[in-house]
């Protein structure tokens, strides 16, 4: 993607959301860390300091040492309970307190800078934001971008703009909160490049604790998988909610799933999309079942996407 010709200084991101930043560690090892936390999290040692054995009478310590044991394995027989009632490797994830953003990011300025200069990237740009503010607003209110276990909405939405001679993703950001109208000025963010051997991107938000979406990865693949795939027409629009997630209610309504539940927002994840896209071309087909994490919905435009997403999605949300 080619970025503005003015910009301010690149920042390192350092937000809660964020489970990477450029200084830090690579993107891949912390993945990784967070593979680990999270199989941890259902036996994690929740052993609490116990009286002290030198005050207990003789005769009394095996029985206290054997009341610990058993304590201590119903604990942790909860806890793994828990965390398996729920529905998805996602979801264990947010429980267990790990980051949503799992790429590592660089903030480049604000929007404002990128589209200082591009008059017809800048109209693009406020008039798609306009239909994706809305768009947000019904998936939430549909049911499609649910609360997540973090306390932010599961969904998101990107368009892809090229004007001007540029060619970047829009996104929603990272970590909605519930029942709050979408801004177009504080709730979007511009990618001007991803890199996927690295896992990272450069980005212009309203200021550098605003993250793209998790999904900003997902988005950026679906929506230029036209070329590497070969497709006959090209999808500039995609919605994202945590609906439709099973391969039962995939196969119940005919749409393409993935085979593998992955971690949200790491390679992996993107992987399983592209082998849904190489394998079922848009636009004879426009839904698309990530298994355990949601659904995508492509199309060439805002309100083409909405459409499909009213008539084949809404209905059959639980």
């Amino acid at each position: 993607m080619t970025n503005s010709q003015s910009q301010k200084p690149a920042a390192s991101v350092t937000a809660k959301d964020s489970a990477v930043s450029q200084n830090n560690e690579s993107p891949d090892s912390q993945r990784h860390a967070q593979k680990r936390i999270l199989e941890a999290s259902s036996l994690g040692d929740l052993e609490k300091d116990s009286p002290s054995l030198k005050k207990i009478k003789p005769g009394e310590a095996k029985d206290l040492a054997e009341a610990k044991e058993k304590t201590k394995a119903d604990q942790k027989h909860d806890v793994a309970g828990s965390l398996s009632s729920l529905q998805n490797l996602e979801s264990k994830s947010l429980a267990a307190g790990l980051a949503r953003v799992k790429y590592s990011s660089t903030w480049k300025g604000s929007v404002a800078d990128f589209l200082h200069d591009n008059g017809s990237a800048r109209d693009a740009y406020y008039k798609t934001t306009s239909e994706l503010a809305d768009a947000l607003q019904l998936l939430e209110q549909s049911g499609a971008a649910p609360v997540a276990e973090d306390g932010k909405v599961a969904g998101n939405v990107a368009t892809r703009i090229v004007a001007d001679g540029l060619d970047f993703l829009v996104v929603s950001k990272s970590g909605r909160l519930s029942g709050q109208a979408a801004s177009v000025e504080d709730d979007f963010c511009i990618v001007t490049e991803f890199d996927p051997v690295q896992w990272s991107l450069t980005y212009y938000a309203s200021d550098s604790s605003t993250l793209p979406t998790s999904d900003a990865p997902l988005h950026h693949a679906a929506l230029r998988a036209s070329r590497e795939f070969q497709w006959d027409e090209t999808p500039y629009v995609s919605l994202h909610g945590h609906a439709l997630e099973t391969a039962d209610k995939a196969e119940q309504l005919g749409l393409p799933c993935s085979a593998k539940e992955t971690l949200f927002s790491t390679p992996e994840d993107t992987r399983e999309l592209l082998s849904l896209l190489k394998e079922y071309q848009f636009p004879l087909h426009r839904i698309f079942v990530r298994k355990g994490h949601g659904f995508v919905v492509l199309g060439k435009t805002t309100a083409e996407t909405v459409e499909t997403f009213k008539t084949n999605v809404v209905p059959f949300i639980a």
